[in-house]
């Protein structure tokens, strides 16, 4: 059975415009930092990335450098929105050109730490699970859209709605079963969650903060949390271990 978010009224989605915008929520730092794997899809927003993972232990390799390093050596890994760029300069896209993303499709399949994919990321985990990623808009639709929640979750601090920054033409719209739709836009899926682990996946773009919207917000409540959740289960792993 499939999960349809675009069952969500218009109406809703449109009063998002109206509500006021929050302060951005910061992540409390951590003593050491974090590790984090960002692994660069060519991202338009390389920049803007990577100063919103700064409190972080940053580890930058391009999406055909994966095999230089091992992922579950880090503490959270995220996929970058982007797209690969030939020799030509043209973008190729995951449906048409999946053999191009094949180390990311394994990665996603045996992450055993934390995910988040960002836009493109999040096409990545949708497409290995079976989701439904169609071309909606033939112009990039880009700027500040409403989300709503399809089901009321902390990383939206509980809130109906919510304003993110979006730069997509494909969109996702149908869900398999091990994937949550946490929350939807006009577009279709823009939070989602899979049931079982801590993989996560973004369609807009949190690293966009100079335009007022809470991206940022929710990408640093789903770190916080799946960054406590790993350290909880490393030091329940030491535990076991002394203890044996």
């Amino acid at each position: 059975m499939s999960n349809n978010p675009l069952q969500r009224s218009q109406s809703a989605i449109a009063s998002a415009f109206s509500k006021p915008v929050s302060p951005t929520f910061g992540l409390a730092r951590r003593t050491p930092p974090a590790k984090v794997l960002l692994v660069d899809n060519d991202t338009h927003y390389k920049i803007k990335l990577v100063r919103l993972l700064e409190r972080f232990d940053v580890t930058r390799v391009m999406y055909d450098e994966l095999n230089t390093v091992e992922p579950d050596s880090f503490d959270l890994v995220i996929l970058s929105g982007g797209g690969i760029i030939d020799d030509e300069g043209r973008r190729r896209s995951l449906k048409r050109f999946t053999h191009l993303y094949e180390s990311q499709l394994r990665l996603i399949e045996s992450a055993t730490v934390p995910l988040i994919g960002i836009c493109l990321g999040a096409q990545l985990i949708g497409h290995f699970y079976g989701a439904d990623l169609r071309r909606k808009y033939r112009i990039r639709r880009k700027g500040v859209f409403p989300i709503v929640a399809i089901k009321r979750n902390r990383y939206m601090n509980f809130q109906n709605e919510m304003k993110v920054f979006q730069s997509n033409r494909w969109t996702m719209s149908q869900l398999p079963d091990e994937l949550d739709c946490l929350a939807a836009s006009d577009g279709g899926v823009e939070i989602m969650k899979h049931r079982d682990k801590p993989l996560f996946g973004l369609q807009f773009h949190p690293e966009r903060r100079a335009e007022k919207n809470h991206g940022a917000e929710i990408f640093f409540r789903i770190a916080d949390e799946v960054l406590k959740d790993q350290a909880r289960a490393r030091r329940a792993a030491k535990s076991k271990l002394k203890k044996s």
